[in-house]
């Protein structure tokens, strides 16, 4: 199946109809403006005049939402990484996690200065019996 099929092989010289996938394709180019140092005002600029009728506010949010998910990715592909790195684990042999580490918020009362604060600060009359000497 070497020949291309007719109505498929045009739709790479057709732009998607929605903004995403349009900055989707120009990406590599915009990371590649943005490394270089241009501003995204600029880039904007750029795929406006390129016939991109996209807004600058748009062009942030999908910049943006990019990002974030190469960031992910690459965090991910990291943590791979680092495990491969550390060489096969022999059968059997479970890879170990660090237990949870224990804070001592769990044994004290997380209420217990919000408490402290209120009683000395507390206005009135704080029960038991009043000094005599200051009585009239």
């Amino acid at each position: 199946m070497d020949e291309p099929i007719p109505r498929l092989d045009g739709l790479c010289k057709v732009r998607p109809k929605r903004l995403s996938r349009m900055i989707r394709l120009v990406w590599p180019d915009i990371k590649k403006a943005r490394k270089f140092g241009h501003s995204l005002k600029f880039i904007h600029a750029r795929l406006v005049e390129s016939g991109i009728p996209i807004s600058y506010n748009q062009l942030t949010v999908y910049v943006s939402r990019i990002d974030r998910e190469e960031s992910a990715t690459a965090s991910v592909e990291k943590g791979d990484l680092q495990t491969e790195t550390r060489g096969p684990r022999p059968e059997g042999v479970e890879r170990q996690t660090r237990p949870p580490v224990e804070s001592s918020s769990a044994t004290r009362d997380p209420l217990e200065n919000y408490r402290g604060t209120c009683i000395q600060k507390r206005s009135g009359f704080q029960g038991g019996s009043p000094d005599e000497t200051k009585l009239i």
